[in-house]
């Protein structure tokens, strides 16, 4: 066996030696990618800033709280790394009722998604304003003159035509329920005075 051929066999087996080592570097590489992707279960978990549920005052501003979320091992990662979070969602202004705002993260196969419920309210009755005339006066036993009244909502409007007015002794009573189901009292003492 000749020079060249001794050298061209130690050269063919140092290659077949990096090759093997290199394959049992993959193999191992693989293994324990197959472990963290398989036998460490991988969730992921939000936190939001601020309550689930939020319940907003008709007309006041919703402010988005925002959440976060974290890609966590069991074994493995276990403190997690943080995600980019997705919002989707508003909330109207100046519209009552139940508006979801979803946030949502992913990580490769790994994904999730959580939900805070915003509800819209209203809660504030609305206002009857009655009006004094000091030029209608109701003698004692004559049957009330009506000096006049308004009612608004602060959703509603002008809801002067859904006033309730009953006659009592000596008052009048005026009551309102808005769409929300708020209600209203004004109680009017009767102004008992000389000729009309």
């Amino acid at each position: 066996m000749g020079l060249d051929e001794l050298t061209r066999d130690k050269t063919s087996r140092g290659w077949l030696i990096l090759l093997v080592s290199v394959s049992l570097v993959l193999v191992l590489l693989a293994t324990a990618l197959l472990f963290l992707l398989v036998v460490n279960e991988f969730t992921v978990e939000f936190e939001m800033n601020g309550p689930a549920e939020v319940t907003l005052e008709y007309a006041d501003t919703y402010e988005e709280a925002g959440a976060t979320a974290v890609l966590r091992g069991s074994l493995a990662f276990t403190d997690g790394f943080a995600l980019e979070v997705q919002t989707q969602g508003k909330v109207p202004p100046l519209c009552l009722g139940e508006y979801p705002v979803t946030y949502s993260a992913a990580f490769g196969p790994w994904h999730g998604t959580v939900t805070r419920t915003v509800r819209v309210v209203d809660t504030q009755p609305p206002e009857i304003t009655l009006f004094s005339n000091p030029a209608v006066y109701t003698r004692p036993g004559q049957e009330y003159r009506e000096e006049g009244y308004i009612a608004v909502d602060n959703y509603d409007g002008d809801i002067t035509d859904l006033v309730q007015v009953t006659a009592g002794e000596g008052t009048m009573t005026y009551t309102v329920t808005d769409s929300s189901g708020n209600s209203a009292v004004v109680i009017r003492q009767i102004r008992y005075g000389g000729a009309e």
